[in-house]
């Protein structure tokens, strides 16, 4: 605050204390606002309130520590390059199950290239035994003309659904992490397989191996 210092005859002014700023205020948003339709959230470092529908609980400490968030089908928009999901990072939170519609209020952030909301304040059950929200569509393989991450990018944190079957090609990490390789068009071969070393064809072979795969996850943290 700034007081004229009158009494003494000065025109000039006097510092104060200067007031104490008060808690950020959290705007309500919709998750397709928060995702945007880039690679991060136009809203990163932002207080945000959300109100939508758990799709995956994953709150123990051996998993998450959240939950994913999904908006309801009539909340949705229109843009095909906007994510309606999202997770929510809340060690210790309030226990949430499927199909609970939540308002969390939160900071919309990064973390690994995923969009989150975290730092969260408040976070309440407003019902509960909603139905899910709709699953998007995966179909593997990954168009040539589209980069794999701007692919996937639309359906970050939703849930999904594949249109062809899936095929496990890989599981040496199954043990370790509990993640298993799936792959559409069935099982993969090495390259050698089938045709002569070539590097060209071997650089196709890998770039056709990435559009066509998915790693399935056990959701446990725990190693081993």
């Amino acid at each position: 605050a700034y007081q004229s210092n009158a009494a003494g005859g000065n025109s000039g002014a006097d510092v104060g204390s200067p007031e104490a700023p008060g808690p950020p205020v959290a705007t309500k948003r919709l998750i397709h606002e928060v995702q945007g339709s880039g690679a991060s959230s136009p809203l990163d470092g932002q207080m945000v309130t959300i109100e939508a529908v758990v799709t995956g609980d994953f709150q123990s400490a051996d998993q998450l520590n959240g939950f994913f968030l999904q908006e309801e089908d009539a909340d949705q928009d229109a843009d095909p390059l906007t994510s309606e999901g999202l997770f929510v990072f809340a060690p210790g939170g309030i226990d949430v199950a499927e199909g609970d519609l939540v308002r969390v209020t939160g900071v919309a952030a990064e973390f690994r290239a995923v969009t989150q909301i975290n730092s969260v304040t408040d976070l309440t059950v407003l019902s509960s035994g909603n139905a899910l929200p709709s699953a998007g569509s995966i179909d593997l393989p990954v168009p040539t003309s589209v980069n794999i991450d701007d692919y996937f990018e639309p359906l970050e944190g939703m849930r999904v659904q594949f249109v062809d079957p899936l095929y496990v090609s890989e599981y040496f990490q199954l043990a370790r992490y509990g993640e298993v390789l799936l792959t559409e068009g069935g099982r993969v071969s090495q390259f050698t397989s089938t045709q002569l070393p070539d590097v060209a064809g071997y650089l196709d072979y890998l770039d056709n191996f990435a559009r066509r795969q998915i790693i399935l996850d056990d959701d446990n943290n725990t190693q081993n």
